[in-house]
């Protein structure tokens, strides 16, 4: 059966027009965070009216956990290690389901530690009213001490951070977080210190604004001392956390048709054209 020729041509413009129109379409991308804490070190400093001053580590604890949250599916890694002196560890900690996944981390390097969460989630928009996903990812280090007279203790840390609230027709949140706490009690004194690095991503198109939404990222060293001044016990706390949350928009539905740019109605419109020229050759 021979086919008639303009309408094959007429077919393939249309056909054209449709491919166009699924190449525009942007896919979503899931909210996303994570937190990691790298070479983590510790100097203890005598000061001059007593440099036989010293430290003694008496326990490590770390724990890491990661939650997963999918609708009404919920799943949980949790892990913890304690020991004396040097560095105990977790690893491969990780929860997840169909729509998130939390992944947490503690690995040992070349007598230093590395921290690692990641935490992620995503929608897909349908036609069902309420639709989110949720990931949890944290690790914590607590290593307690002793010391027989003043100083004061140095603790650095090299940091990075990304956040991103995810893209397409969903409100998205995303977190990270690195921090470092210290305190220290004596006879008659007692201090802490802390410091803490954080970077934050969100979206609510429900709304009709959006706060960073270009992915934040951060990342550098940061320090700080804690100041001793007598004999005492003590204890330095190092934790890295993420969280990302997507969820669908209230206006239930199927998708919004997405527009087609200029230049795809140009090429439509030229292959209309040849469409018509050859319908008068035809003639």
């Amino acid at each position: 059966m021979k086919m008639n020729a303009p309408r094959f041509r007429l077919t393939f413009a249309a056909t054209a027009l449709i491919a166009i129109g699924a190449l525009t379409t942007p896919a979503a991308m899931a909210a996303n965070a994570w937190a990691k804490l790298e070479s983590i070190k510790i100097t203890a400093v005598p000061t001059p009216f007593d440099l036989n001053a010293s430290i003694t580590w008496t326990s490590s604890t770390m724990s890491a956990n990661s939650n997963a949250v999918t609708g009404s599916l919920y799943e949980s890694d949790n892990h913890s290690s304690s020991g004396n002196y040097g560095w105990n560890f977790v690893k491969n900690n990780e929860a997840a389901t169909s729509g998130s996944n939390a992944q947490s981390s503690l690995t040992p390097l070349a007598g230093t530690l590395n921290m690692l969460s990641k935490a992620e989630a995503i929608v897909t928009p349908s036609d069902i009213y309420w639709s989110e996903n949720t990931g949890l990812s944290k690790e914590s280090i607590f290593k307690t001490f002793t010391t027989t007279g003043p100083m004061t203790i140095y603790i650095t840390a090299k940091y990075s951070l990304f956040a991103d609230a995810g893209t397409g027709e969903t409100n998205g949140t995303a977190f990270a977080n690195a921090s470092i706490n210290a305190n220290f009690s004596g006879d008659s004194s007692n201090a802490s210190s802390s410091a803490s690095k954080n970077v934050n991503a969100a979206a609510n198109k429900d709304l009709g604004w959006e706060i960073f939404t270009v992915p934040q990222s951060k990342s550098g060293t940061f320090q700080t001392g804690l100041v001793v001044s007598e004999a005492g016990t003590g204890q330095i706390s190092w934790l890295t956390e993420s969280s990302a949350n997507q969820r669908q928009l209230f206006t239930a539905g199927p998708a919004q048709a997405v527009p087609l740019p200029a230049a795809a109605w140009l090429l439509g419109s030229g292959l209309i054209g040849l469409v018509g020229i050859a319908r008068r050759k035809a003639a």
